[in-house]
């Protein structure tokens, strides 16, 4: 899932009320900028592409495994002059269908006593094609390695939340980023080059850590270019490129069939992003939150004039800008323009999310963090507005954080939606990784059935968005969940033919594909409730805590589909069932939709679990 990522703007800290010193009338006058030089100029579309193919090959490295690491059908290899009938015994299959043994082999020709392979194996390979399976003999009692190289990689995802993406708020998002791309290159390309199994884990998990930073920072520096009134649709766009990076993945691994090879292909596109050392710039409320505005002056000024607009010198400072926004102001009380200033203010105040990557998880927290950073020079607070009751000038970091967990856990309702949120969020995560890495395993061609698991994301995306606009948010998150639950379900019961022969594979496609429709979008919804339903004085704790279980699920998600070795419908069961019970979980959370996000745990007692207005739905 696909990675979805939320900006909460409301907890920025630059509430009129609630500023923190030194940053508050920087950052008011620079959304200001943004807007002047125009919400989707040329200059936004720039960056908003760049981060765009970023997250393009970002899906590779993820779940390229699913055709790096495909199992072909293998017997033992047969002793010379023999022939399978005299070598290899049939048995049944998980299926209850009779099929050569994959493990095992007779003794002695013609008797009845097996062993297991001793000459190694034969696999069952198209023209040219190589996978690491076929490569290091990684079946029968190897065969789990596979999937421990998935789980090893979404542990490196995990780590990178906790170690990459604070560094982005000391060094800067564009070294950071840069720094990560190009190291991330470099161990790919000896992912193609490795003589063993363990070089090859290690290496994933590298590639992992770097793949989370650079998700988290590259979402950051995509959303802080625009201004707060047009975040919501690139948002939603930039989830496309995920989608297409999946569909673009099945048809490379089609064209490429020696797994070494694929992994060089999937790591060339990020050589040329060299180019962004000098086409992507920093970013500007970074340097803003560090005090250098002359910098980010400069880049305004190129982004003006990319745009073809213009701005004032000191255009962060300068009494011209002040004169600017003056101007906006008389515009807004001019009653033609009310109702269209009156839209962005409603858009404004919403919670903008995307979705990026194929990873995502605790991510989430590091993101939120780093966004508070980006408004948030120092941790302490003018004087004036150094408040008890101020949580808006309070930065908690590390223990003081932890703390707060300590005392969620001490309030009953906060403890158990809690509990709830981050049982939603590992289903959800376990639902999605595998169903996707468990595209392949279909009945059909596993590149076709890869490709449509990838577009049937576009639509989730936008529909989901839409419906989340139009009917909150429980609903239809129980809604999607269900839909999966009840799609996996029923493909426990459906037979690949009926017993008059009917082929029913088409209709075990379509149903697979309808579960990973729901459950794409019920993934990208729970972010945007999760930072809805938390108090902002628990936010950030709470959200990176729920964060956590969504890589526990991804980490898991491999070992589930391996449970089909025992039992072929398990994992189905497994992501039916919970699925079910998360969709049914959601309808007990209250909603948060049209409400403002609640500030302390009591205003969040208050709520109820429907929607306090029939107003028409806010963006």
């Amino acid at each position: 899932m696909h990675t979805v990522y939320i900006v909460n703007h409301s907890d920025t800290g630059l509430h009129p009320d609630r500023r923190c010193a030194g940053l508050f009338i920087p950052e008011m006058k620079l959304d200001d900028v943004l807007t002047h030089i125009g919400g989707y100029g040329r200059f936004q579309i720039l960056i908003f592409v760049l981060i765009g193919l970023i997250n393009l090959r970002s899906s590779g490295y993820l779940l390229g495994i699913v055709f790096i690491g495909y199992k072909p059908d293998h017997h033992c290899t047969l002793p010379t002059n023999a022939t399978l009938n005299e070598s290899v015994p049939l048995e049944l299959d998980n299926e209850g269908n009779w099929q050569l043994s994959q493990c095992k082999m007779y003794a002695v020709s013609g008797s009845n006593k097996t062993i297991t392979c001793t000459d190694g194996w034969d696999y069952a390979t198209e023209k040219g094609e190589k996978t690491i399976v076929t490569e290091w003999d990684l079946v029968c009692g190897q065969d789990w390695l596979v999937d421990m190289s998935t789980t090893i990689h979404m542990a490196g995802i995990m780590c990178g939340s906790l170690f990459i993406t604070p560094l982005s708020d000391r060094v800067g998002r564009k070294h950071v980023l840069l720094a990560c791309l190009w190291i991330q290159t470099a161990l790919a390309f000896g992912l193609a080059f490795t003589t063993s199994y363990l070089q090859f884990v290690i290496l994933r998990f590298f590639i992992g850590a770097l793949n989370r930073g650079i998700a988290v920072i590259s979402y950051v520096m995509m959303t802080e270019v625009f201004p707060p009134s047009h975040r919501t649709l690139p948002g939603i766009v930039q989830q496309v490129f995920w989608a297409a990076g999946l569909m673009g993945l099945a048809f490379i691994a089609w064209l490429v069939k020696d797994w070494r090879h694929l992994s060089l292909v999937i790591s060339l596109p990020t050589v040329l992003m060299v180019s962004y050392y000098w086409l992507l710039p920093e970013s500007i409320r970074w340097l803003i939150a560090k005090g250098k505005i002359k910098e980010a002056e400069a880049i305004l000024q190129k982004a003006a004039r990319i745009n073809k607009a213009s701005l004032p010198d000191n255009c962060l400072s300068s009494e011209e800008m002040d004169m600017m926004m003056n101007q906006n102001i008389k515009r807004a009380d001019n009653p033609s323009t009310q109702e269209m200033l009156q839209e962005e203010e409603t858009v404004e105040e919403a919670q903008h999310v995307t979705r990026l990557t194929y990873d995502k998880a605790e991510n989430i927290a590091g993101e939120m963090n780093i966004e508070n950073s980006s408004v948030t020079p120092s941790n302490e607070c003018s004087a004036e507005n150094n408040d008890q009751n101020d949580e808006h000038c309070k930065t908690k970091h590390g223990f003081f954080e932890l703390l707060d967990m300590f005392k969620i856990c001490c309030i009953p309702k906060m403890a158990f939606y809690t509990i709830t949120v981050c049982y939603l969020w590992m289903v959800n995560s376990l639902a999605y990784y595998g169903l996707t890495l468990g595209s392949g395993t279909l009945h059909g061609d596993r590149y076709i059935n890869f490709f449509l698991s990838g577009a049937v994301e576009l639509p989730a995306y936008f529909i989901g968005s839409f419906l989340l606009q139009r009917f909150g948010r429980r609903k239809p998150i129980c809604m999607f969940q269900m839909l999966c639950g009840l799609s996996n379900i029923m493909l426990v019961f459906i037979p690949k033919e009926t017993d008059s022969g009917v082929n029913l594979l088409p209709l075990i496609i379509t149903i697979s594909l309808l579960g990973k429709f729901g459950i794409t979008a019920s993934f990208s919804s729970i972010y945007l409730y999760s930072a809805e339903i938390f108090p902002t004085v628990f936010r950030n704790s709470a959200f990176g805590f729920a964060a956590f279980w969504d890589t526990v699920g991804g980490m898991a998600a491999p070992f589930v589909i391996y449970s089909s070795k025992a039992m072929l419908e398990l994992p189905r069961t497994v992501f039916g069932g919970l699925t079910i019970v998360s969709g049914l979980l959601t309808l007990i959370l209250p909603e948060t939709h049209n409400r403002p996000v609640p500030e302390t745990v009591e205003d969040l007692e208050k709520w109820n679990t429907q929607l306090i207005s029939k107003k028409k739905p806010r963006v």
